[in-house]
């Protein structure tokens, strides 16, 4: 009995490490919101999600998706070649990317809408390489439990990326300011988690080989095959309104969305995030060691959902007045997007730490189905909400239906991948 509450106590600190972290990190967006809104004109938000939406989707593509096999692996030597995989990966896919972008940039510009963002393309590679290494190295420190180092980290990289956009808006760079301040937040991931990295994998240095890296490469070979494409094209899915919107309305439309979703997303998803965190360690240990993961699967499940729905009742009642006390009257549309988005990312606050059973259980091909269909109704959703009722509003409440009744799939297929393995263990 002082066993089990001895891990609940464990489980409860590491929570609140990395949800004091992520609280204070997540701050940082929140508080300088009012001054960047001020600084930087809609169309200029418009134009940084475009780019952050391109880096998303090529990140993916930078670690093959081989990040969670680092918490799955028995020992620390293969979850080593794993990280050096990623990386290998990662400048990879940085030096195609780059070609494609000298070959095709203002064909990407004119798909995008907007001829702004030309110049601001030649440093997607080097954001998606960035991020690429940041995954293998956050990955690492969570498989250590250096919950400390991850919360210090999510904290240098918000006030690094804030400090560098709030200073280039302020210098009159409006056009750079946002993309810069983003990229030296990343530097600053990378050189933190590499600092506690080495410290703590130097010991099994002389482990890493090729022939060690090629070998789990093909030994996890479902990430890349199945995790990958699944991934990225829910990754697509969810930046389809950008890249729509930006097509049917305008980059000042995309401006306003994508402030919307910075606000809504962030408060939102501190809990979540550190929650999703613990549990993805604690499930992948559990579930390697042939225990019974269902009973952490419904404590995590409830203590979401008891957190969440209060204040979410309140958000949504006050949204668009809100948005105008803050930002200014110009921005109260963005409240009312943030509204109608506010039951999608409810559902994911819930459930995404909790679909990483779909990994865990090694199901990646039902979750590959999943964002195939997921993809499809959300462009057909979308198209139909300009060429039937030519509203930005109806276009995204009908992308929420489409997350939303996903999201609840989801949910379903992870509990029932935990009783999977308890099959397994009584049939043992």
């Amino acid at each position: 009995m002082f066993t089990r509450f001895k891990i609940k106590s464990e489980f409860k600190r590491n929570v609140l490490t990395l949800m004091t972290g992520t609280t204070l990190a997540q701050a940082v967006p929140i508080l300088i919101s009012p001054i960047l809104t001020r600084l930087y004109s809609p169309e200029y938000f418009g134009i940084f999600a475009q780019y952050v939406a391109l880096v998303s989707l090529i990140s993916i593509l930078s670690t093959g998706r081989y990040e969670m096999a680092i918490m799955i692996e028995r020992d620390d030597e293969d979850a080593l070649n794993i990280v050096c995989l990623i990386f290998l990966i990662s400048i990879g896919v940085c030096i195609l990317t780059l070609l494609c972008i000298l070959l095709f940039k203002n064909h990407i510009s004119h798909l995008l809408g907007t001829q702004l963002i030309a110049n601001w393309l030649i440093f997607v590679p080097l954001s998606a390489l960035l991020m690429g290494m940041n995954q293998g190295l956050n990955y690492w420190c969570n498989r250590k439990s250096f919950y400390r180092r991850l919360a210090i980290t999510r904290i240098l990289q918000s006030s690094g990326a804030g400090a560098g956009q709030v200073g280039g808006g302020i210098g009159g760079a409006e056009s750079s300011g946002l993309v810069l301040g983003n990229i030296l937040g990343q530097f600053l991931a990378i050189s933190s988690y590499m600092h506690c990295a080495i410290q703590s994998a130097k010991v099994y240095i002389q482990s890493v080989s090729i022939s060690g890296i090629k070998e789990l490469a093909i030994k996890y070979k479902k990430f890349p095959t199945y995790q990958v494409p699944s991934t990225f094209i829910e990754s697509v899915s969810s930046q389809l309104p950008i890249i729509m919107l930006g097509s049917f309305y305008g980059v000042e439309v995309v401006g306003l969305f994508s402030i919307s979703q910075r606000v809504i997303r962030t408060p939102i998803m501190i809990i979540g995030r550190s929650v999703g965190d613990v549990f993805r360690q604690r499930a992948g240990k559990n579930y390697s060691e042939n225990q019974d993961v269902r009973p952490e699967f419904i404590r995590t499940l409830k203590g979401l959902i008891a957190v969440s729905l209060l204040p979410s009742i309140i958000f949504f009642l006050i949204a668009p007045d809100l948005f105008a006390f803050i930002f200014g009257y110009n921005w109260r549309v963005a409240g009312e997007y943030a509204r109608i988005l506010l039951p999608l990312f409810l559902l994911s606050f819930i459930v995404s730490p909790l679909s990483v059973m779909f990994m865990i259980a090694e199901k990646q091909e039902y979750d590959l189905i999943i964002q195939i269909l997921l993809v499809t109704s959300s462009a057909a959703v979308l198209a139909a909400g300009y060429y039937v009722f030519d509203s930005p509003k109806i276009s995204l409440a009908l992308f929420t239906g489409v997350y939303c009744f996903k999201y609840c799939v989801e949910l379903y297929l992870s509990y029932h991948f935990c009783k999977l393995n308890r099959m397994n263990l009584e049939q043992a």
